[in-house]
C-alpha cells in the first residue's frame, strides 16, 4: 500500500536523521543523495494522494525535536486551499504535540495560523466542523487548547493561543452532534470542578452553561448532566452556582431545568455523602457540594427550591425510607478509624452539620441527616449551640428528629453522652429565659429536651427541679467565662476516655 510505502520511508529518514548512517554504508554525500530521493518521492505521492497519511501519523513515535518537523513537513504536502482537510490533520496530530519544547510549539502555530489566516477561513471552518465524518477538533486536542489558552501562570506563547483560540473554540461548537455536545460538556465540568486556573475555570463554566442554556429545549445536555451528579457532585455545585448568578438572563426553559438540577443535585449530594466509607473523595466533594447549594439558595432567595411542597418525591423519600441510616453506618465507622483521611472528613462534618440545619428550616426531613455530624464531631454539638438561637425553627425540628429517632440514635452513641446532656442543659437554660414572639418556639424545643433528658437519665425528675437549674446557671456561667477566652475546651473535654 501507498501509506505503507510511505511511513517505512518516513522511520527511514528519521532514523537516519537521529542515529546518522550505519557503519560501512559509504561516505555522506551518498546517504546525503539517498534521503534527497525519497523525499521528493514521498513528497510526489503525497501531493498525488493527499492525507493517506492522517490515520497512521499519529502513531509515528521519535525524537521530538526532529518528529515536529518532519510531520509538520508531511502535512504541508497537501493542498492547502482544503481547510478543513488542514485543519483536521493540524488538531489530531499535532496539537497533541503542542507539550514539547518552545521550538517545537513555535511551528505547531505557525502551521495553524497559516490555516486561519486564509481568506474567509472562519467562515469556512465553522460551515464544515467535519472532515469524513470526524469533528474536525476532537475533545482531547480541544481541552489542550483551553489549557494552553488560559494557563495559570502566562507562557511566551499565550497570546498566540488567545489570537486562535475564539475561532477553534467556534469551530469545535459549530453543529455538534449530542454526543460531540456531552462529550465536550463532561470535560468542562470536570475542568470548572478542577479549578486549574481561575480563567481556565470560568471559561470551562461559561462554555458548559452554554452548552446547557443553548439547548434546554433540546435536553440531551441536561440528561447527560443528571448521570454525572452523583460523579462529579463538586464540580456540579460550582455550574449550579454560577446558573443561579446568571437566572435574570435564563429562558424560562433554563430556569425550569436548572431548578431541577438543583434538586436532583441535593439528593445526589446527601446520597454521595454517606459513602465516605467506600469513596471518601466523593464524600467530600458531596459535603462541598450541599453546603455550595443551600448557601446558593439562600442568597438568590430561591430558598422554594428546597421546600416540602417543591421537591422532587425521590428527595423526600431519600429521608422518609430511612436510607439516611444506611449512610449513618458507613461514614460512622470510617470516621473513627481516625486516618489521616478520617481526620480531613471529620472536619468537614461542621459544614454539613450547618448546611444541613440550615436546610432543616424548610426541609423537615433534612434534620435527620443533620444528626450525623453530631454522632461523629464532637465539636458540631458546640456549633449547634452558638447556632441554637438563630436557627430556632431548624433546632426544634433537629430536636423532635431526635426524639422519634431515639432507639436507633441511641445505640449510635457509643455510650459516651456527655456532649448531647451538656448541650441539652445549655438548651434548656435558653428555652427557660425566652420571652417574645419566639416563646412558642422555644417552648416546642424545650419539650423535645425534657423527653430527651428523661431519657438519658431515667432516675431523674420528669423536669429540672430548682437545683438542676441552679447547676446549669453555673454550668453556664462558666461556660461563658471560657467562650470569652476564646477557648472551647469546656466543650471538647468531653471527647475524653
Amino acid at each position: 500500500m501507498l501509506s505503507d510505502f510511505v511511513f517505512s520511508s518516513f522511520d527511514y529518514i528519521l532514523n537516519e536523521l537521529c542515529d546518522g548512517p550505519p557503519d560501512g554504508d559509504g561516505d555522506g554525500d551518498e546517504t546525503k543523495v539517498d534521503n534527497a530521493a525519497i523525499f521528493v518521492a514521498v513528497a510526489m505521492l503525497l501531493r498525488s494522494t493527499p492525507h493517506i497519511y492522517t490515520a497512521r501519523l499519529p502513531d509515528v513515535a521519535g525524537d521530538q525535536k526532529l518528529l515536529v518537523p518532519l510531520k509538520i513537513w508531511i502535512l504541508s504536502q497537501a493542498p492547502q486551499d482544503d481547510l478543513p482537510a488542514c485543519l483536521f490533520s493540524w488538531a489530531h496530530n499535532l496539537v497533541p504535540l503542542l507539550h514539547t519544547d518552545p521550538m517545537a510549539r513555535h511551528l505547531i502555530l505557525c502551521f495553524v495560523e497559516t490555516i486561519l489566516a486564509k481568506p474567509d477561513a472562519p467562515t469556512i471552518l465553522t460551515d464544515a466542523p467535519a472532515w469524513r465524518g470526524k469533528r474536525l477538533i476532537p475533545p482531547p486536542s480541544f481541552e489542550m487548547l483551553l489549557r494552553l489558552t488560559f494557563p495559570s501562570a502566562r507562557l511566551e506563547a499565550t497570546a498566540r493561543f488567545e489570537a486562535i483560540y475564539p475561532v477553534l473554540k467556534k469551530v469545535t461548537l459549530a453543529r455538534a452532534p449530542d454526543f460531540h455536545i456531552r462529550e465536550i460538556f463532561t470535560l468542562c465540568l470536570r475542568l470548572a470542578g478542577e479549578g486549574i486556573s481561575n480563567e481556565s475555570a470560568k471559561e470551562a463554566t461559561d462554555i458548559a452553561i452554554s452548552l446547557l442554556t443553548d439547548n434546554a429545549d433540546h435536553d440531551a445536555c441536561w440528561k447527560h448532566w443528571d448521570r454525572l451528579l452523583g460523579k462529579m457532585p463538586k464540580a456540579s455545585a460550582a455550574l449550579v452556582v454560577n446558573l443561579v448568578k446568571k437566572w435574570d438572563h435564563l429562558s424560562p426553559s433554563s430556569r425550569k431545568a436548572t431548578e431541577q438540577s438543583i434538586q436532583k443535585l441535593l439528593i445526589c449530594s446527601l446520597g454521595s455523602a454517606g459513602v465516605a466509607y467506600s469513596n471518601p473523595i466523593l464524600a467530600k466533594e458531596a459535603l462541598w457540594s450541599l453546603i455550595e447549594i443551600v448557601g446558593c439558595c439562600k442568597r438568590c432567595r430561591l430558598d422554594h427550591l428546597y421546600k416540602i411542597a417543591n421537591l422532587d418525591p425521590k428527595f423526600v423519600d431519600f429521608f422518609r425510607a430511612n436510607k439516611w441510616k444506611k449512610y449513618f453506618q458507613k461514614s460512622s465507622s470510617y470516621i473513627r478509624e481516625g486516618t489521616p483521611e478520617s481526620e480531613e472528613l471529620k472536619q468537614d462534618t461542621q459544614q454539613i452539620f450547618t448546611a444541613s440545619l440550615k436546610l432543616a428550616k424548610q426541609v423537615k426531613e433534612a434534620a435527620k441527616f443533620a444528626l450525623w455530624p453530631l454522632l461523629d464531631n464532637v465539636d458540631c454539638w458546640k456549633l449547634w449551640d452558638d447556632l441554637y438561637t438563630e436557627n430556632l425553627e431548624a433546632s426544634a425540628a433537629i430536636l423532635k428528629t431526635l426524639v422519634d429517632e431515639w432507639e436507633f440514635f441511641s445505640t449510635q452513641l457509643s455510650g459516651d453522652t456527655r456532649a448531647l446532656s451538656k448541650t441539652l442543659k445549655s438548651f434548656m437554660l435558653k428555652n427557660k429565659k425566652a420571652r417574645g414572639a419566639y416563646a412558642r418556639l422555644y417552648r416546642k424545643a424545650d419539650k423535645s429536651c425534657q423527653v430527651i433528658w428523661r431519657r438519658l437519665f431515667p432516675a431523674s425528675s420528669s423536669s429540672l427541679n430548682g437545683s438542676a437549674i441552679t447547676a446549669v446557671v453555673l454550668f453556664a456561667a462558666v461556660a461563658l467565662v471560657y467562650s470569652n477566652l476564646g477557648a472551647t475546651t469546656w466543650w471538647t473535654r468531653c471527647s475524653c476516655t
